[in-house]
């Protein structure tokens, strides 16, 4: 709340304090609206009864320094105290007691100084920083607080957060729809449970909480009247709705950032290299479409042609090489599939019905013997992945968070995505340490056919060199298929 509120402070402020979402348009609603985003206008404030203007505690940092900036002198007075100021209070001697066998790497002090020391931020680390590790730490750090991490990811939670916090820190409690254990002193809540919480909680730590500005998680998060809210994430401030302003609010602004790069020398991470292919064709088999879908479906999905590059790209590696290609549907992994007999397909349980599975099969994508994915066969595949057991497969968002791919040398992107996070996520994956292993490949593919793919192609080259990885360009460009030797085989049966 500031008060007193000029007429210049009102003039002022809210131009910090609003923002524009946007959202993409596609198809018909694009066509009949004549615009490819909708735009719509957020105010994070409101002026009060007594003409004070109020806003989250998130953005305090935002109005401060353009209240300096105007040149007013800014006292912090808070008018609701915590009714236990103790409880934030760090033991640092607990990190380093002889039995907890805690050992900190290079950036992670100065990521605990930075928590204990504000009431609030947000944390940008890239993949392999050990965030995980670090709320274990915080946990040992103050055992008085009442802790609950939030998280979107079911997998994150249940398969990762929760043995692994069990196993360093006493009193640890779940709530999501697969497990409850309830009244613990640190609870580890999903996103969509968080409405069960007491909101009593004297810290909150949201993971990957970029992805927790959809309406319906920050109207739950909103039971937490009285706790330090702190963010986690590799990617702050890179969402595609522009909904980055409700993420500070929430959690406040970013206090630590550790660059890839730094990452790299400290021997966080492993150092990255972008392979690019060019898919040059004679013609684009996406043109005639307007729906973004059907876009996809012929110019990625069902494009024989650049299938054909990724399968190159793939079989260049031994039987004794991790391989992992992602993509975004399964049409497209069993389209793969096909070309890669030896890959296994990795998705959700439930995310092929028996209807599209005898269809794939009489195609000839699947082997007639191809068992379903359930539940234990995801599980079972994604601990032979994890272990180095697994060499090869082909999955998509199932595996975007909650695993930990250590051996993992070769990502290749099939994808053709545009999401700045998923930029850095999915490749993120590859770059965990292990031993023998000295650096990951990502194989990526600029779709020169088609100007709206190439163009995605382009940010995500230019997301690659903002982490600072390297980026090999193709030495000779594909002449593509001549145009006599193109069928509709070519990209799919439209049968």
């Amino acid at each position: 709340m500031v008060s007193p509120t000029t007429d210049e402070i009102r003039e002022s402020l809210p131009s910090i304090l609003t923002y524009k979402s946007k959202r993409m348009l596609h198809g018909i609603e694009a066509k009949r609206r004549g615009i490819p985003v909708e735009e719509t206008e957020h105010q994070i404030y409101l002026v009060d009864h007594a003409d004070r203007i109020v806003t989250a505690f998130g953005l305090h940092d935002r109005v401060y320094r353009k209240l300096v900036a105007l040149v007013y002198p800014v006292m912090y007075k808070d008018q609701a105290p915590h009714p236990r100021p103790e409880v934030f209070e760090p033991l640092w001697h607990r990190l380093y007691e002889p039995s907890r066998n805690i050992e900190l790497r290079e950036g992670q002090p100065e990521f605990l100084i930075k928590m204990m020391s504000h009431p609030c931020g947000r944390f940008d680390c890239p993949p392999g920083f050990g965030k995980s590790f670090m709320i274990g730490c915080i946990a040992t750090l103050l055992p008085k607080a009442r802790i609950d991490v939030v998280t979107k990811s079911l997998a994150v939670l249940y398969d990762r957060l929760y043995p692994e916090m069990c196993m360093t820190v006493p009193n640890v409690g779940i709530i999501c729809s697969k497990k409850k254990v309830r009244d613990r002193r640190v609870m580890l809540l999903s996103a969509g449970s968080v409405h069960h919480a007491d909101g009593k909680a004297d810290i909150v730590i949201a993971d990957e909480c970029h992805e927790l500005a959809a309406d319906s998680y920050a109207e739950k998060l909103a039971v937490y009247d009285n706790a330090r809210m702190y963010g986690l994430s590799a990617t702050q401030d890179m969402r595609l709705d522009n909904k980055d302003m409700r993420v500070e609010a929430m959690f406040g602004p970013v206090l630590y950032r550790m660059p890839y790069e730094q990452a790299k020398n400290s021997g966080l991470v492993v150092p990255i290299e972008v392979l690019w292919t060019d898919v040059i064709m004679n013609f684009n088999p996406a043109g005639e479409y307007e729906d973004s879908v059907e876009r996809k479906r012929w110019g990625i999905w069902r494009n024989d042609y650049r299938n054909e590059l990724i399968a190159a790209d793939a079989n260049q590696y031994g039987d004794d090489t991790q391989v992992l290609i992602t993509c975004e549907t399964i049409g497209h992994m069993v389209q793969l599939k096909k070309l890669l007999p030896d890959y296994e397909i990795v998705y959700s349980e439930n995310g092929m019905s028996a209807l599209d599975r005898r269809k794939y099969i009489r195609q000839g994508l699947l082997p007639k013997d191809y068992e379903p994915m359930s539940r234990s066969k995801r599980d079972r595949l994604t601990r032979d992945f994890e272990s180095g057991k697994l060499k090869k497969a082909i999955c998509n968002k199932v595996w975007n968070v909650g695993v930990s791919f250590n051996s993992l040398a070769v990502l290749i992107r099939a994808d053709a995505g545009g999401s700045p996070t998923n930029d850095i996520q999915i490749p993120g994956r590859a770059s965990r340490i292990a031993e023998g292993k000295d650096s990951a490949i990502i194989h990526d593919y600029r779709d020169q056919f088609d100007t709206g793919f190439r163009n995605k192609a382009t940010r995500r080259g230019r997301t690659y060199g903002k982490q600072g990885w390297t980026q090999v360009l193709p030495k000779k460009k594909s002449t593509g298929r001549p145009q006599d030797q193109l069928s509709t085989h070519d990209f799919g049966a439209r049968s």
